[in-house]
């Protein structure tokens, strides 16, 4: 009995040493979080903090925007170190004749907490394409695929949308008819049209531009729907979302939503494999005529250069589906896209001809050009940029290859790019050679999903795949070149009048293609962030900075805490940017609050 007693006792005090020992390292941990997270802080206030300005409550430049256009979310102060949150379905007034509700987006974007620049995502395209056959509000689609709007239904939703949204849009008819149809390409322009920068800041010039085009390949489904749902994003989230309303409020984004229409129109009623244009003018004795638009663009036609032919997918023989058309500029829908390209972005950065910038291809354009072109297509989940006609990397290799991996940061995209493994073939006559190696404009093309018909029930991961790198652009789009080798605003949290942001070089450059080697724009330092408060950084000279840090130990990637003065009640906006050690200042980024 005694030595069951005995037993009994030991096994109580071993017990209790053993919580004794969990209890302790507990603590321990527990403090050297602690510890470690004033230490973070503690590093961070070594540097300077400078506050210059009081608070007033934040005003957009909006004016008189129709009830139905502005969205009455807000965020508060409290918001977590991440800037980018669950869904969120906003309310939205749609025309009598325009939008039902469809679950097919209600899926939140998927980017890693740590590399979103994105606010509140309150994505609200709910359609029920087809409906309209039900005595629904819907738009028709396309019959096995309808989740994809028909070119007539993508014609409508953009007359609803300007009905809706005056003062956000407009629509310009291109020159140029189509050869079987006889339709005119046109574009969707999406800006705060009561807004001009120039005004308030002269020094800014015209608004940034951003074009880009879809479905220029017709059995590539997914491109001009998601054209078209990125259209509706803008609009139903301006004035609600703080980022959307910056770029529009700064940006131009000019979108031709099918740049194929004859080839699309012929998908839509035939079905099959069709890619081309509908043109027959070569009387090609073959079914598969007409001419590859994206083949048929001036520069360097058909001058794709290559150890092995067939590696360039382009072809003289006109049954092929990669036949670039009897001569360069050819086709109503080259000339259409071209010539528009060529009146919106400034005259005075691109090559005179077309001939002489295939001279000048090895001779790097400015890095204050100004402009974005973005070519969709799909399918293989890749992002590409010049040249496309031969495996070299451009002169301006450093900002476009920034701007495409950063890209490429959103949604794990492959790098279809010069000298990278990825690059499959290479091609001539293309849409990103020409507004680049003419034009100097920064160009890219997306391949969309993994199919060209894309099941509807997989196209919300197309959507949230493509989205943010689409909004990212945009943000860049005024100096795409300098802001893309400048530093990325990683997340922003507000507590109390303390602002903690972490700014990087490098974060939004890794990418599995470089075989684990950071691309060269990724190894400067953060030297400087700097917080605006209520003023827009573009908006001029008498928007100074709330508050400034200077790093005084100049790190690739930087947290800091900065001190404002106290806020009045009522809505703000916090604007930063952050300058790197050769003095490249990144896009900026907005977060907006209610105290």
């Amino acid at each position: 009995m005694m030595a069951r007693a005995t037993n009994i006792v030991a096994f109580v005090a071993i017990a209790i040493i053993i919580i004794a020992i969990v209890l302790s390292l507990t603590l321990t941990l527990t403090s050297s979080n602690t510890t470690v997270h004033k230490q973070e802080l503690s590093n961070s206030n070594d540097d300077e903090v400078v506050s210059v300005l009081p608070s007033t409550p934040y005003s957009s430049p909006i004016q008189s925007l129709p009830p139905s256009s502005i969205a009455s979310t807000h965020h508060v102060a409290s918001h977590p170190p991440s800037v980018i949150d669950t869904l969120t379905l906003m309310p939205f007034t749609p025309s009598p004749s325009s939008i039902a509700d469809s679950a097919i987006n209600q899926t939140a974007f998927q980017v890693e907490e740590e590399l979103s620049v994105l606010n509140t995502i309150e994505y609200n395209s709910r359609f029920e394409v087809g409906a309209s056959k039900k005595g629904g509000g819907g738009y028709d689609g396309i019959q096995g695929f309808e989740c994809y709007r028909t070119v007539k239904s993508t014609n409508q939703t953009v007359d609803d949308l300007i009905k809706i949204y005056p003062n956000l849009t407009s629509k310009i008819i291109l020159d140029y008819p189509t050869a079987e149809h006889g339709l005119h390409l046109y574009v969707l322009v999406i800006t705060n049209k009561e807004f001009n920068p120039n005004v308030v800041n002269p020094s800014f010039g015209k608004k940034g531009k951003m074009l880009a085009t879809a479905g220029i390949h017709a059995r590539e489904l997914t491109t001009g729907e998601t054209l078209t749902r990125f259209a509706e994003y803008l609009l139903q989230n301006y004035g609600a979302d703080p980022e959307v309303t910056w770029v529009l409020d700064y940006t131009e984004i000019h979108l031709i939503l099918h740049a194929n229409p004859d080839g699309r129109i012929y998908i839509e009623s035939e079905g099959g494999m069709w890619k081309k244009n509908r043109n027959n003018a070569t009387n090609c004795n073959h079914r598969r005529f007409g001419v590859d638009n994206n083949r048929n663009f001036p520069f360097k036609w058909g001058g794709c250069i290559a150890t092995d032919e067939s590696r360039c997918s382009t072809s003289d023989d006109c049954s092929s589906v990669v036949y670039r058309g009897k001569y360069r500029r050819s086709e109503q829908e080259t000339k259409a896209i071209l010539d528009y390209a060529l009146s919106i972005f400034p005259a005075s950065q691109r090559n005179e001809t077309v001939q002489k910038a295939e001279v000048d291809a090895d001779t790097p354009f400015s890095d204050t050009n100004e402009g974005i072109y973005l070519d969709l297509h799909s399918h293989g989940s890749d992002i590409g940029w010049p040249w496309g006609y031969k495996n070299v990397r451009s002169p301006n290799d450093d900002g476009l290859g920034s701007l495409g991996r950063k890209f490429a940061s959103f949604n794990g995209y492959s790098l279809w790019a010069p000298e990278m493994s990825n690059r499959v073939y290479g091609f001539d006559g293309s849409a990103i050679d020409t507004l680049y190696g003419w034009l100097g404009v920064s160009s890219f093309f997306f391949e969309l999903g993994t199919s060209f018909f894309q099941p509807c029930e997989e196209y919300a991961d197309v959507v949230n795949e493509i989205f943010p790198p689409l909004l990212y652009a945009a943000k860049n789009a005024k100096r795409p070149l300098f802001t893309s080798r400048g530093p990325d605003i990683i997340r922003i949290s507000l507590k109390g009048n303390i602002v903690t942001t972490t700014a990087s070089d490098s974060v939004r450059l890794y990418h599995a293609d470089d075989g684990g080697r950071l691309f060269q724009t990724g190894s400067q330092n953060v030297k400087s962030i700097e917080v605006f408060l209520d003023c827009h950084p573009y908006s001029g000279a008498e928007c100074l900075p709330a508050a400034t840090k200077i790093a005084s130990l100049p790190k690739n990637t930087k947290t800091v805490s900065l001190r404002l003065k106290a806020f009045e009640d009522g809505e703000h906006a916090l604007y930063v940017q952050a300058t790197d050690t050769d003095n490249y200042t990144g896009p900026i980024t907005t977060h907006r609050f209610v105290i």
